[in-house]
């Protein structure tokens, strides 16, 4: 029954794409990373250096078997049937998305601000020349 499944290796790299944000579910721990599935017969490795953006020794403080967590997709290596995920680099994508938006919010100026600006400036400038005119 094995041999007439279609083996899912096979379009992963037509699928996904280094550098993409997906989905995993962690799968179990190991003294070095955390093994996740991205779909059903395939799996992948967050390093410890990839779970956090602090140095992780135990993978299990950062994420358990079951957990759903988003990652970044290093390395896609289908003859070996290896890919390479990142929670850190999520994690400081996300933030970065996030720092921009509100940088564009904090920046933003509307319409009716400017005109207030104009007004008030020509307000001042008309009141000093009256003033020099006394």
């Amino acid at each position: 029954l094995k041999q007439l499944q279609s083996d899912p290796w096979a379009t992963v790299s037509d699928k996904y794409k280094v550098g993409s944000f997906v989905k995993v579910k962690v799968l179990r721990l190991a003294k070095f990373g955390a093994f996740v599935e991205l779909e059903e017969g395939v799996e992948g490795l967050i390093h410890n250096s990839e779970l956090s953006k602090e140095r992780v020794q135990n993978p299990g403080d950062v994420v358990k078997p079951g957990d759903i967590v988003e990652v970044k997709i290093l390395k896609i290596e289908p003859d070996e049937q290896k890919i390479g995920f990142s929670i850190k680099e999520a994690q400081i994508a996300r933030e970065d998305e996030k720092a921009k938006g509100e940088y564009i919010e904090e920046n933003k100026v509307t319409l009716g601000e400017m005109i207030a600006e104009k007004e008030r400036a020509k307000a001042e400038r008309e009141l000093e020349s009256s003033e020099n005119v006394e």
